[in-house]
């Protein structure tokens, strides 16, 4: 048995649909486990809902990488046509472009937008802005990827939703000294305030002598 280990969903421009078909044609039986694509996952630790009945009720996800020396190919006046939620994935190199694809196709400048960097891990960091000031305040705070391009109304709601972002270890390195069979529970309550753990056992407890 061999397991293909990918993050996200597969087919969510993770080229699952591609490696499935390879299988196919060498006969090899296979089966698909789905995830959960990061398009929704880092948007919701982010505290941004991708659809909401008040704001949005469609998403739109698109990559926002071409293929090497192509240039983007999205239809922008489309997306903007559809006055749904866009999430762009791998698309922090071509921030400013796709930026100006949407104010170009008539997306006002003060729609609400967003990225979150590094999303669901402990190091994760939310952008938010004006769509037309997307660009200089990512900039300006160094956002990296791995990170998620959210465009859309609901992304005015992240302040208030953004859950993650108090929790009260966030942010916080903590180094698990206990012994290895007993870190798991420190851990796991470590990991549920946030903290970024690293476990290192210093303690292990032997017995010199036989029982009697």
């Amino acid at each position: 048995n061999v397991v293909r280990l990918k993050g996200g969903d597969p087919f969510v421009f993770g080229r699952g649909g591609e490696e499935l078909e390879a299988l196919a044609r060498g006969g090899v039986d296979f089966e698909e486990v789905p995830g959960i694509t990061s398009a929704i996952a880092a948007a919701a630790y982010g505290g941004i809902p991708v659809t909401h009945r008040n704001y949005s009720s469609s998403l739109h996800i698109v990559t926002g990488r071409a293929k090497a020396g192509e240039p983007l190919s999205i239809d922008f006046d489309a997306l903007v046509r559809t006055r749904g939620t866009l999430v762009f994935l791998m698309g922090v190199a071509a921030l400013p472009e796709i930026t100006a694809g949407l104010l170009e196709a008539g997306m006002d400048g003060g729609t609400p937008a967003a990225m979150v960097e590094n999303g669901t891990l402990p190091s994760q960091r939310r952008c938010g802005a004006a769509l037309e000031d997307l660009p200089a305040r990512a900039a300006e705070m160094g956002i990296r990827s791995p990170a998620l391009i959210i465009v859309g109304e609901v992304c005015a709601l992240a302040q208030r939703l953004c859950w993650f972002e108090g929790l009260p270890l966030r942010g916080k390195r903590v180094l698990v000294t206990r012994p290895e069979d007993r870190a798991g529970t420190l851990s796991e309550k470590l990991r549920a305030l946030g903290a970024d753990v690293t476990e290192f056992p210093c303690i292990r407890t032997e017995a010199i002598s036989p029982c009697p």
